[in-house]
């Protein structure tokens, strides 16, 4: 009896806790097969424990606490990750069954208080690995359990668990793609969690279940104005404020008037704290948290400006540009752009870049207000996109329609084309041109029979662009036959060039 009792003790993966959960301690009574309560559980003591009060049935509850407890890494692979998911949420449903009495809810407590204090054994210690398994589902559980006998400990362990340090900034570049859900973050900083989508949403009902436990508005408005001790930036702003100002709070807390605006002042307030600590993942819930203030919305896009310089990438930049003009600000939304143009760098061979769409959209932006603002973002854009067929769209794109589109308050449309030989899309058709001749030499560098054809309506594209200019026929068959001199060891090549172009 003792050995087993030892045995349990020691904290074994999730299926033996979820078997040392079902079978420890059941009454004697059998239930009918098929019946669906619950089975019923009672104290069995431990003969010759030192603690008169140990039973089997604390001894599970204890075993089962600290191997859900114990801080492990994710796996690799989505079947692995969607395991350790499913086991966590089926143990939580097994304790779930415990109806707690005196006994056991001093076991919870004393594993609360352990888990806390256990270092980096624990996942509920003061450090954890940047990969742990995050401890959401199973800290709202001891949350629900604790709270009806000990708030404060069941707010600290939930408000320990809410971290989800996979996700916090590491400081990537941002010259690499778009990611998830319309906001520019930047991806490959983050492990290959597949299953990050359902434990952002656990994280989400941890916040949730803690504001929801949090009874009337002097709660709320005490977590707002302290949110820098219980949450980083991100969360405060994409989980705290959101469900604080959410339409549900407000009809469950059946606020009047003026409390909804102190809540939604505090809120505003948090956002733009959030926005100033941390601009690059904050601004654009700053932003969208301060859209019925005017003035909280100002400061909100100062703040971006700010930090446009310095700490925010172009594809955070180019967001909220976007954001920007879905809300009516064009000319802000311009700004915006132009800010984002002067941080990337679209090379040659980029022509399946991730920011070609919002370089297009930029263009077309500044087309639409008109010929001073698309005078402004051309040498932006020389001086940043070097490929030549990015280069050509703009370019096609800004001669079909005239600019000023947009119906901008106090501007004229003159409703007339744009020259290519005039400014400001003269610079963009010189750079163009460049652009097709470099990349023709880089791409006949190291060019393979394979790839002919498809260098041949490369340079039928070139044509296109070049025939834009005044004297693009003489420039473009000078062109050619610079080619033919320079590259005539490729006989073949040059042959498909002379069928095509003679």
């Amino acid at each position: 009896m003792a050995s087993e009792a030892e045995n349990t003790r020691s904290p074994p993966r999730p299926p033996p806790l979820r078997a040392a959960i079902s079978n420890w301690c059941r009454s004697e009574l059998q239930q009918p097969e098929g019946d669906p309560r619950p089975p019923v559980y009672h104290h069995v003591p431990v003969w010759g424990s030192p603690d008169g009060g140990e039973s089997y049935l604390t001894l599970a509850l204890e075993v089962a606490l600290m191997g859900m407890g114990q801080q492990r890494i994710m796996p690799e692979g989505l079947y692995a990750q969607d395991k350790v998911c499913r086991n966590e949420e089926q143990i939580v449903v097994k304790l779930q069954e415990l109806e707690l009495d005196d006994l056991l809810v001093q076991t919870l407590r004393k594993q609360a208080v352990q888990l806390l204090e256990a270092g980096p054994f624990s996942g509920l210690g003061e450090v954890i690995h940047r990969e742990s398994v995050p401890m959401h589902t199973f800290a709202k559980y001891l949350f629900s359990a604790l709270l009806p006998h000990d708030a404060d400990l069941a707010y600290k362990v939930a408000l320990r668990a809410m971290r989800l340090p996979v996700l916090e900034s590491s400081g990537g570049s941002g010259d690499v793609g778009h990611p998830h859900h319309g906001i520019s973050i930047v991806p490959s900083r983050y492990p290959r969690w597949f299953t990050l989508g359902h434990l952002e949403s656990q994280q989400c009902e941890l916040a949730s279940t803690m504001l929801t436990a949090a009874k009337g508005l002097r709660a709320l408005v005490s977590i707002l104005q302290s949110w820098y001790t219980l949450f980083t930036p991100t969360e405060a702003t994409s989980i705290v404020a959101a469900t604080v100002m959410s339409h549900n709070t407000i009809l469950r807390l059946s606020l009047d008037y003026p409390q909804r605006e102190e809540l939604a002042s505090c809120a505003r307030t948090l956002a733009l704290q959030c926005a100033m600590k941390d601009p690059q993942n904050c601004a654009l819930s700053a932003l969208t948290l301060c859209e019925k203030d005017h003035i909280a919305f100002e400061t909100a896009y100062q703040i971006v400006i700010d930090a446009a310089s310095t700490g925010m990438t172009y594809s955070q930049l180019f967001t909220i540009a976007r954001y920007m003009e879905h809300r009516g600000y064009p000319l802000r939304s311009f700004k915006l752009a132009s800010l984002a143009m002067t941080h990337l760098n679209l090379a040659y061979n980029q022509d399946t870049h991730s920011a070609i769409n919002d370089v297009l959209w930029a263009c077309a932006l500044s087309h639409s207000l008109g010929k001073n603002e698309l005078a402004a973002i051309i040498p932006l854009v020389v001086k940043s996109v070097h490929c030549a067929t990015v280069l050509s769209d703009i370019l096609r794109r800004c001669t079909m329609t005239a600019p000023g589109l947009a119906g901008i308050p106090g501007r004229r449309n003159s409703g007339k084309l744009m020259s290519t030989d005039k400014a400001p899309l003269r610079q963009l058709l010189d750079a163009t041109i460049s652009a097709y001749i470099n990349t023709t030499h880089s791409r006949l560098t190291h060019i393979s029979p394979r790839h002919y054809g498809e260098f041949i309506e490369f340079l039928s594209k070139a044509r296109e662009t070049f025939l834009l200019a005044q004297d693009g026929h003489i420039q473009f068959a000078q062109f050619i036959d610079n080619l033919k001199q320079i590259y005539k060891g490729k006989k073949k090549l040059m042959m498909l060039v002379r069928e095509r172009f003679g």
